[in-house]
This record gives structure tokens, C-alpha cells and sequence, in this order.
């Protein structure tokens, strides 16, 4: 072979693989053009099996475009439509979960079976069948998008059920919110047999049932025990003080010296490892608050941190005595139900409610009531004050101040300040410069005896000489008292009210009058005119039947 020849072949050699590689060109800038094609027609997929969006359903609207307008795609360039296709938090899982691999490196046919398996619908069966027997239609929903929803749901709940299927569906649909253990039980027992691709039988699920619920008893059983147990070893400590069940005269009481049997009934809850005391972040008493998964959350009443609306301590029942810890003191304040005799008074101008309390010798007030007053300069107190069980506490010093009553009267009183007390409680000597309760009640009664010789012979002769003696006792006319008088006070706004009278039978008209003619003869009543104030009176009729009653 010459060179000629030579030179021939190797430019044919050189015109063919220009030709293959012009081929391999053309054939890479389509794959790219058609890749990115089926992208633009392609939308994101975004796990929510919430509403149905899964990677199932993704695929079975765009596997279609992917393996028909894509066959001439490379399997690598088919797995990077694919994954370019998937959402940034979806993207990561699934980098995830074939780590140390990347997902890339796996097969097209391998990347849709795992993506299948991780962004599935994380329902059980039964949980699917359950939602789809629970469908109503919605308002201004139509009968085409419900038969829609309708359908859609008793294909992904595979609703081809056998007798047995749907009597174990309708046990745990019946199952009451209280079994929500025992309905959990139920669940995870059928979606084992699904899994395992074996028949149960509703007889087989209540037998588990039945098994489950026996050992819940036991284990209910032996806690109560134990609990028991540590109730009977907990020695118990005297204590010096014991809290009143009845109302104190004064609004605080003094707490109980610490309790030794509460720490060590504490003490051994931590060793056994079960909290003496419900969870102040959702209420609960089977965890620890540090364990809890609230104790951070965003209360929705109060908007603190730390706890639920559910375990809220501002809507709590305060229906019994509650503590409030100080750091020197401890005492017992009562809440804001309990039966209080209060007062509405002005002090140094300012009007402000107290609890009159006719058991305490001071008239004590609370420090906020002092700053509210505007501190007014203290001396020091030249009383020692105790409380009803006799126990001493501090008062920070008294102060007078200008006190005015209903009656518009001034007077110049004296308070004591206390960080001891929660209410502030009206004494007796404020009781009675005010003249809260009448003198004459207050005031002790002198008795005055008579002593007289009356010739008893019988039960009339008594009776005559008490009534010739005492005349003025057994008179028929009205009696009066003297001493006190009787103050009525209408609340501020209020508006005359006359109720017109009820008619009187006829045959009662003469007694009624009879009996209206003596009310007016012995003062009781009197005749007027006019009035913008009437309350119709009532007729009854004694037992002597003479006379009438008017009420």
C-alpha cells in the first residue's frame, strides 16, 4: 500500500468520526431541548397527604408524560427530570433516606418505587376507610364534586371489603371516645394483618381486645397498690397549726409550719418515677414538666408561655382556700366567692371597697391600698397584732386619714399597713365612729328587774294580775321601738314604680275595710292622696275568721 491509498483511508476514518460525533451533538442538544420541555410541562411535586397529594397520585398524572414524550431520554436523564421535579423539604428527605447513595445514582425504576414508599399515605387502611364512611357534603358544595370526592376516597380506601372487614370496621367506628386506647389497639392490629396479607375475624380483634383491656386493669391495679403502699410508710408529722375549714373572722390566716409527709410522699414520686401532681402545662399527671411537649407552647386565654389554654391557671376554679407563698411568711387568703360583708367607703377622697370584719380590735389595709392612697407617711404601730389563732405578724406602721360613710360625715381615723393581710378589713373602731351597725346594738343592753308579789291562786289569776301590772305588754294597740330607727337607701338611678291594686272579693269588702279603718286608727298607716310609689297589699283571711290580714 502506497501512501496514497494511505492518506485515502485515514480521511475517510477521520470523515466518519467527525459524522459520529456531529450525530452525538445533535443527539445530546435534543435529550436537553426535551428534558427541559417535559420540566416546563412538569409542576413541582409537594408531600401532603392531608388533601391527597401524594407521590402516587403526583406520578400517575406525569409518569405518562415522563415514559411516553421521554422515551428517548436516557434512564439518567429521566432520574434527573425526576428529582429536579421534587420540592426543596421533599428533595431532602428523600436524600435523606437513600444516604450514603445519591439520587442520581439510582435506576428511574428504583427512585419511583422509593419515592412511592416515602411520600405514601401515611393513613392506615382502616383510618381511610373510616374518613371515607365520614363524608358529608359540604355547604355549597354540588352533587358532581361530592360524587367526585366520593369516589376518589373509596378507591384509596380499596373499599372492596369482605363481611368480616366490614363487621371489624363497624366495631371500632362503635367504640366510644373513651376507648381511644383500646380503638389504637384495634388499628395497628388490622394494619399488621393487612400487612402480613392475613384474614382477622371481628371473634380474633375482640379476643385482643379483651387481652388488651385485662393487662390495662392489671397494671391500673398494681399502681394503686404501690401508691397505697407509699401512703402507709409516709410517717406522719404533728403539726403545731391546723387550717380552719370554717370562715376566718379575719381575711388572713397563717399557714401550717412545712409539712415533712408532703416532701417525702414527693420524694418517693421521684424515685418511682410518676409525678404527685398534674403537669402545669397541659394538666396532665402521667409526665414531668420538663418532659412535657407544651412547656413551651403559647397559651390562646392568657398568652403566656409555658403552658395551654387547658391548663391555664387564670381560668381555674377558685372555689376552695388557695396558698400564697411569701418569702418570709406563708398564709391563707380567701377568694373573691366567699361570703364578705362589704362596705363601700372614702378615704382621703378616694372610694374604695372593705370587708367589715367586727372580729378584728385595728382596721387593717393591704400595701396596694397604701400606695393607691399615695403613700402617706407611717408611724410606727403602737399595737401588736395577732391573728385568730393567736400568732403574731408584721404590720408596717399606721397612718391617719380622712374617712367619710354614706352619711357624708368626715372623721379623722386611724389604719394600719400590713404585707401580712390580702383584703382589707374595717375593725371596730372604724365599725363604729362610721356607724356601720347602729350604737344600739352594739351598745351593751342593761336589764332592769321588777319585783313584785302577785297572789297566784291559778292560771286566771295569773294572767289577770300580769296584764293589770303590765298593761302596756298586752295592749292590743301597735307596738313601737323606740330606739333604733329604720333607714331605707334606693340605689343610685332608680325609678318610682306604682303597682295598681288587686281587686278585693266582695264578700270580704267589709272586713277589708273594717281592718284598714284600725290600721289607720293606731298609726300604723295614714291616708294620702297622691304617691309615686304603690305596692298592692294581699287579703287573708284569720283563723277566727273575723278579721283580715293585709300583707
Amino acid at each position: 500500500m502506497d501512501a496514497k491509498q494511505l492518506q485515502t483511508i485515514l480521511e475517510t476514518v477521520l470523515k466518519q468520526s467527525e459524522a459520529r460525533q456531529l450525530a452525538l451533538v445533535n443527539q445530546t442538544a435534543n435529550h436537553a431541548t426535551l428534558a427541559s420541555a417535559l420540566s416546563a410541562r412538569i409542576t413541582t411535586f409537594l408531600y401532603d397527604p392531608e388533601t391527597g397529594l401524594t407521590f402516587e397520585n403526583w406520578f400517575k398524572r406525569f409518569g405518562t408524560l415522563i415514559n411516553e414524550d421521554g422515551k428517548d431520554l436516557c434512564d439518567s436523564a429521566k432520574v434527573r427530570l425526576l428529582i429536579g421535579k421534587l420540592g426543596e423539604e421533599e428533595y431532602t428527605k428523600y436524600s435523606n433516606s437513600v444516604a450514603p447513595d445519591t439520587p442520581d445514582s439510582i435506576s428511574f425504576i428504583d427512585s419511583v418505587k422509593n419515592l412511592k414508599e416515602l411520600f405514601a399515605d401515611s393513613r392506615s387502611l382502616f383510618v381511610r376507610r373510616f374518613e371515607c364512611l365520614k363524608i358529608t357534603q359540604q355547604p355549597n358544595q354540588d352533587i358532581d364534586s361530592l360524587i367526585g370526592q366520593i369516589n376518589v376516597s373509596c378507591e384509596t380506601a380499596e373499599m372492596s371489603l369482605t363481611k368480616e372487614d366490614l363487621k371489624c370496621l363497624i366495631f371500632i367506628m362503635a367504640l366510644r371516645d373513651e376507648s381511644h386506647d383500646i380503638r389504637q389497639k384495634c388499628l395497628q392490629i388490622l394494619e399488621d394483618a393487612r400487612i402480613k396479607k392475613k384474614s382477622i375475624k371481628l371473634k380474633d380483634l375482640g379476643e385482643e381486645c379483651r387481652a388488651y383491656q385485662l393487662v390495662k386493669e392489671s397494671a391500673q391495679s398494681l399502681d394503686t397498690q404501690r401508691a397505697g403502699t407509699f401512703a402507709i410508710r409516709a410517717k406522719p408529722q404533728h403539726l403545731k397549726e391546723k387550717p380552719m375549714k370554717s370562715k376566718p373572722k379575719w381575711g388572713n390566716q397563717v399557714k401550717p409550719k412545712y409539712s415533712a409527709p408532703a416532701e417525702l410522699k414527693q420524694n418517693q414520686h421521684h424515685a418511682e418515677g410518676r409525678p404527685n401532681q398534674a403537669c402545669a402545662s397541659c394538666g396532665l399527671n402521667n409526665h414531668w414538666r420538663n418532659d412535657c411537649k407544651f412547656k413551651d407552647a403559647i397559651c390562646h386565654k392568657c398568652q403566656r408561655k409555658g403552658h395551654i389554654a387547658k391548663a391555664c391557671r387564670s381560668t381555674m376554679a377558685t372555689n376552695a382556700i388557695s396558698i400564697v407563698r411569701k418569702p418570709i411568711k406563708t398564709f391563707f387568703t380567701i377568694n373573691n366567692n366567699s361570703e364578705w360583708w362589704n362596705v363601700m367607703i372614702n378615704i382621703n377622697g378616694l372610694s374604695h371597697q372593705m370587708n367589715v370584719d367586727t372580729g378584728a380590735q385595728a382596721t387593717l389595709i393591704t400595701t396596694k391600698l397604701w400606695k393607691k392612697l399615695g403613700s402617706p407617711r407611717l408611724s410606727t404601730a403602737d399595737i401588736e397584732t395577732l391573728n385568730c389563732n393567736g400568732n403574731p405578724f408584721a404590720t408596717k406602721g399606721k397612718f391617719n386619714c380622712q374617712v367619710s360613710y354614706v352619711n357624708g360625715k368626715v372623721i379623722e381615723l386611724t389604719a394600719y399597713v400590713s404585707e401580712a393581710v390580702q383584703h382589707d378589713l374595717m375593725g371596730l373602731p372604724w365599725i363604729k365612729a362610721l356607724e356601720i351597725i347602729p350604737k344600739e346594738i352594739i351598745q351593751p343592753v342593761h336589764l332592769q328587774t321588777v319585783s313584785a308579789n302577785l297572789p297566784i291562786t291559778d292560771k286566771n289569776s295569773l294572767t289577770k294580775s300580769l296584764q293589770s301590772k303590765f298593761p302596756n305588754v298586752f295592749g292590743t294597740e301597735l307596738g313601737h321601738i323606740k330606739k333604733v330607727k329604720a333607714h331605707l337607701f334606693l340605689k343610685q338611678g332608680a325609678k318610682p314604680v306604682f303597682c295598681k291594686a288587686r281587686p278585693v272579693p266582695y264578700g270580704a269588702l267589709n272586713a277589708v275595710n273594717a281592718e284598714l279603718d284600725r290600721l289607720v286608727e293606731i298609726g300604723a298607716i295614714k291616708p294620702i292622696n297622691f304617691s309615686h310609689w304603690a305596692a298592692p297589699v294581699l287579703a287573708v283571711k284569720k283563723k277566727n275568721g273575723k278579721n283580715k290580714d293585709l300583707h
